[in-house]
């Protein structure tokens, strides 16, 4: 507590220096919990089930395409087929209208599921039930449908009363559909960016939309997870529905001459969808890192070249390199944590704004949800302590070394400039630069390639 309490009454000497260093950390680490939030957000984190470690995209592929899907008769085939999986599930996505209280419509994103999804994936309902695979006979005489959570807080209030209501829903036609249950605010989605309003099942979505959708090899448009049974591993499932995916080709020329399948764990696939924006963004963060680094080191280094005389007297009465070097660390871990502080409040700032910037499709509310998280600020935090670490050594070691050494030369003055101290200020002022100039180009080539996918796709698709 004593070198606590010392630490504080340091820094409150030089508040200018100080105020200064918590900034730029508390700058820097801002924008490394939002664009790590975001990154997360959008690409990184699992689907709120349980043991997501053991889920696995089966994807069609083509000659053009290592992402393709399936038509529900093809996912009926997997599902029926193959033994790598304790449950394979269909999920599609597609758009439909609900009837307001004023007779208007409103137009909502849908997924459209296998009755076996929530039992699959390990969901259980927020309030209500939810559809299992043995309601299919149930559900093609009375349609259900089970409400997103985000989608019933805002058009219901979080009225738990509505369940077991009816609404109507529909394309052309609307139909009454009984509420069954709203799912839990954990699970959103299987992608980490998306959110969906309403969840239906295969049956219930045939009643305002073409039976064929379901019938026929080539409407494809679902997309297909399995949870992988213990102890196999992606690569024997992959093989699998491989050697499925031929004997589907064998079977049926017309419709599947051509394509083969490929599975892969839902971690891969989420790296994978991530790709180079990812690591650029995360690049960009760390250069910025980086910068705030060399400007604290030569922000300390300065500080301690004011306090030569302070050091060479404590010293003088008894204190030993190894405990003015923990001094001063306690002194730089004290304005990390500080900046820290100072960061998360920037990056709730900062990630507020992000729905805001990042644009949903034409006649959709916002998908994207993101937040200041365990996750987010775990990552802060471990950034924070490694950049502390990093931009507080060499500044504190050189200030022990010199603190020492200067007060054992009797012909040394201990208030002029010590040429070490010198040298490491003028490298990292190069480094500086050069770490800037990274940056500037990285960033405008970053820039470039988000314009790009954004113009030829956007975050969350419309299949």
């Amino acid at each position: 507590m004593g070198e606590l309490s010392y630490a504080i009454r340091s820094l409150g000497r030089t508040p200018a220096i100080t105020l200064s260093a918590v900034v730029a950390i508390g700058l820097a680490m801002g924008a490394n919990a939002a664009i790590f939030g975001l990154v997360d957000g959008l690409w990184f984190r699992p689907p709120g089930v349980r043991d997501s470690g053991s889920l696995t995209w089966v994807f069609s592929t083509t000659p053009t395409t290592a992402t393709d899907i399936w038509s529900f008769p093809e996912y009926e085939q997997l599902r029926d087929r193959t033994t790598s999986f304790s449950g394979v599930v269909a999920l599609g996505r597609r758009g439909a209208t609900m009837e307001t209280a004023d007779g208007g419509a409103e137009l909502l994103l849908v997924n459209v599921v296998s009755t076996n999804f929530f039992d699959v994936l390990g969901v259980m309902p927020a309030h209500g039930r939810l559809f299992t695979a043995g309601d299919d006979t149930l559900l093609e005489k009375e349609p259900g449908v089970v409400l997103g959570h985000a989608f019933w807080r805002r058009r219901f209030g979080g009225d738990a009363s509505i369940v077991g209501k009816t609404v109507r829903i529909g394309r052309q036609e609307m139909v009454p559909v009984r509420v069954l249950g709203v799912l839990p605010e954990r699970f959103r989605d299987m992608y980490a960016a998306a959110d969906r309003d309403l969840w239906l099942p295969a049956q219930t979505w045939t009643r305002f939309a073409s039976a064929e959708e379901l019938r026929h090899r080539d409407q494809r448009w679902f997309e297909v997870v399995g949870r992988r049974r213990a102890g196999v591993g992606v690569k024997s499932a992959d093989a699998e529905v491989s050697t499925l995916a031929g004997a589907m080709a064998r079977e049926f020329p017309k419709e599947n001459a051509g394509r083969s399948a490929r599975a892969i764990s839902d971690l891969a696939f989420r790296l994978e969808m991530g790709g180079p924006n990812a690591l650029a963004l995360l690049g960009l963060v760390l250069l910025v890192v980086a910068i705030t680094c060399v400007n604290v080191a030569n922000l300390l280094l300065a500080r301690n070249a004011g306090r030569m005389r302070e050091l060479g007297i404590r010293v003088a009465i008894g204190a030993t390199r190894a405990r003015l070097l923990r001094q001063l660390m306690i002194e730089t871990l004290l304005l990390g944590a500080l900046g820290a502080g100072a960061g998360v409040v920037i990056a709730l700032w900062l990630v507020g704004l992000m729905p805001a910037v990042l644009v949903p499709p034409p006649g959709f509310p916002a998908l994207q949800q993101f937040g200041v998280d365990e996750r987010v600020l775990g990552f802060t935090l471990l950034v924070t302590m490694v950049t502390t670490v990093l931009f507080g050594a060499i500044p504190s070691w050189v200030a022990a070394r010199t603190g020492l050494s200067r007060l054992l030369d009797r012909h040394a003055d201990i208030t002029a400039p010590d040429r070490l101290n010198e040298a490491l200020r003028g490298g990292l002022v190069a480094l500086q630069i050069a770490v800037s100039v990274v940056l500037v180009c990285a960033a405008g080539v970053l820039a470039r390639s988000f314009q790009e996918t954004r113009l030829s796709r956007p975050l969350c698709e419309l299949h």
